[in-house]
Order: structure tokens, then sequence, then C-alpha cells
């Protein structure tokens, strides 16, 4: 059976479906999430984090996705897939959507009232995640 777990199939019929220039993302909930762009896919795994509640995460997903586009990010960085979000320091748009996301589901409600650049930043520490310098630069008091 088909699931996130196993989207090999599905991300193909996408493809399919999709012009070249496309951007698409597609979450895989506690499998991570995938990013469409220039013809290819590019995975995120998903952070191990514990888990209160799942409201709100894909729609967290999407807001950092969207803020990491608007601040110049990248939407993928186009490089050897990875095992653990910590593989590499986050530097896309798929990146910064993903912590977000994780940060979300740590909490009951589905936005999370202390969620903030600062707090962001700090729950990145807290889980062993580095920032690359370019994300570091949107986060006030980090460089």
């Amino acid at each position: 059976e088909l699931g996130p777990s196993q989207p090999e199939a599905f991300l193909k019929a996408c493809a399919a479906v999709l012009r070249p220039d496309a951007r698409l993302v597609v979450t895989a909930g506690r499998h991570g999430a995938y990013a469409y762009e220039s013809g290819t896919w590019e995975y995120c795994p998903a952070a191990q984090v514990p888990v209160v509640s799942t409201a709100g995460a894909g729609d967290a997903l999407l807001a950092g996705v969207l803020v990491g586009l608007a601040a110049g990010l990248p939407l993928v960085m186009n490089r050897a897939r990875r095992t653990t979000l910590a593989d590499h320091p986050l530097a896309s748009a798929l990146d910064l959507g993903t912590l977000l996301a994780a940060f979300g589901v740590t909490s009951p409600h589905t936005i999370p009232p202390e969620v903030s650049a600062g707090r962001l930043a700090a729950f990145a520490d807290e889980i062993g995640l580095q920032l690359s310098d370019r994300l570091s630069r949107l986060f006030p008091g980090r460089s």
C-alpha cells in the first residue's frame, strides 16, 4: 500500500503532469516533506521532536516556506539526500518550513502563541540543528 513512508510513485505521478518550471511542496507528515523545482524533487526529513498535536503542521510548513522564499532563500538546495534534518545546516525555504512545522507540533495549539523569530532560532539550537549563515540573518540577534 502506498503511503507517506513510500512516496516515490506519488511523486513520480505528480512530476509527470507538472511543468518543469513549476514549484510544489508536498508534506509526508512525520516522514518529512518534498519540494519540486526545476524538474526534480528534493527531500527534507522531519525533525525528531515530541509531538503534542499535528493540527496546523501543514500550514506551518507552508508558512515557513513562503517566508523563506519572500526573504530570498532558495526553495531547495539540490544536495545529497539527508537521512536526518541535522545532516546539513538549514539553508532553504523548505528547511525553514520544516523547522517551523517541527516547532508547531510541540504545542497543543494550531498556532503556538509563543512563536517568534527568536524562539524559533532557540528551538533550532535546542534540537541540535545548525542554521546556515544566510538563514541565520533572518533571526534578530544572530549573524
